[in-house]
Parts: structure tokens; C-alpha cells; sequence
């Protein structure tokens, strides 16, 4: 942990020591749908996402990823998955054949309320085949809080939603990501849920993604995700 917090600071150093002013900054949206559900003793989850600039503005990355999970405890679980990314990089739907990227995952997930406020944490590591050819392994750890502001005792109402999430390459083989920080990903938003069953959220996300020759560049993110709990 001491290590990721290093890399996390270097890289916030490097973008206040003067690569910020060069610094590549470009608006995209993220539109994402899941549903989690049970299958007897099993905890499933299936996740669809939408990525575009809005610059070009043509969807640049599509992600389907689908997860099956173990309660461990009442506030924590285990869980492997998998997912497919088609990537068209900066060009666009109709000018590439995607760029494919599979993966395997293992991750954590611990969740814990006191009264209207809820924590959460998920730590994941991922088996990445880049380009389907070239393997790497990143680690990423998400920490979220959601705080309700008008809602019942089921959650239901309008809540705050905030997280932050630090990606580190952890090893990569010829034609993938060295060792060292990745990205970070930073949240801010309202999620509204209408029923103990649907909810949606929508919101701002900051995020700094660092480039293979070392420099950084900045995505402006609005964020809509559509949350089914069957």
C-alpha cells in the first residue's frame, strides 16, 4: 500500500512540476448498465459500458464484464470475472478495426453503513491480454462513500456519491504497460434511487491516465450509470 501511495503522489508531483501546463485535456461520457443478482449460494454481476470522446466525438471503447461472486461475510465477498474491451482508440467506429482487449480478475468487495452513510472498497486484480497477444497485470483499489440525504430506511432517495480509485501496473510483457502507475480515477455525484430494486447515478469524473512516454493527460468525465439489484 505504501508503494501504490507512491506512485499515486509521484504522478501528482510530476503534473504540478510543470508537465501540467502540456498537460492533454479532452471531455468524454461514460454510460454504463449493471444488474447484480443471486443464483442460489452464488452472487452474479453483469456490467455494459458505453466510452466516448467527445472531442472526435465518436465511442471509442466498449466493456462487457460479467462477474461470479462468494458472501464471506455480512459485509464482504469474493468474486472472478471476465471481460471483453473493444478500443478504437482516438479514431472512431468507422475508420478501425477495434483494437481487442480480453481479461480475467479477481477481486474483494467490503461494504459497511453507519446510519445514512455507506462505505465501500474494492480491490482487484486484473490478468490483462492486451491487443489479445501481450499479458499484464494491473492492481486497482476503489474507495467509495455514499451518503443518503433524502431517503428512507431502505435507502430509497436521493443520496452523495463520491469515490476515488488508484490503477498500478504491476507487471507487463513485450507490447504492454511497464510497472508503475497507470491512472487514477476521482468521482462526484447525486444517485438517486427509486426502489430497493433500480437506482441511477450521475455524476463528474477527474481522471489522469499516464501515457507510455511518461506524460499525462486528463479526462473530463460525465458519468451515467443505471444500477439494477435483482
Amino acid at each position: 500500500m505504501k508503494r501504490l501511495l507512491g506512485w499515486v503522489a509521484a504522478a501528482a508531483l510530476g503534473l504540478w512540476s510543470g508537465q501540467a501546463s502540456a498537460l492533454e485535456q479532452y471531455p468524454q461520457a461514460w454510460e454504463l448498465v449493471t444488474a447484480q443478482g443471486k443464483s442460489g449460494e452464488a452472487l452474479l454481476f453483469g456490467e455494459l459500458q458505453f466510452r466516448t470522446r467527445l472531442d472526435i466525438p465518436k465511442m471509442d471503447q466498449v466493456l462487457v464484464r460479467g462477474l461470479i461472486g462468494h458472501q464471506l461475510t455480512k459485509h464482504s465477498s469474493l468474486w472472478l470475472g471476465a471481460a471483453w474491451i473493444p478500443n478504437w482508440a482516438d479514431k472512431g467506429l468507422d475508420t478501425v478495426v477495434p483494437e481487442n482487449e480480453g481479461r480475467f480478475f479477481q477481486q474483494y468487495l467490503y461494504s459497511q453503513s453507519w446510519g445514512k452513510l455507506t462505505f465501500s472498497s474494492r480491490n482487484r486484480l486484473e490478468e490483462r491480454l492486451i491487443k489479445l497477444k501481450s499479458l499484464g497485470f494491473r492492481f486497482r483499489s476503489m474507495s467509495r462513500v455514499v451518503y443518503g440525504l433524502l431517503t428512507d430506511d431502505k435507502g430509497v432517495g436521493l443520496s452523495l456519491a463520491a469515490y476515488d480509485e488508484p490503477f498500478v501496473h504491476l507487471y507487463g510483457s513485450k507490447g504492454a504497460p511497464q510497472t508503475g502507475f497507470d491512472q487514477n480515477r476521482a468521482f462526484v455525484g447525486v444517485n438517486y434511487r427509486f426502489s430497493p430494486l433500480v437506482a441511477l447515478e450521475g455524476g463528474y469524473m477527474n481522471q489522469i491516465v499516464r501515457n507510455a512516454n511518461a506524460t499525462y493527460r486528463m479526462g473530463h468525465t460525465s458519468v451515467l450509470w443505471l444500477m439494477f439489484n435483482l
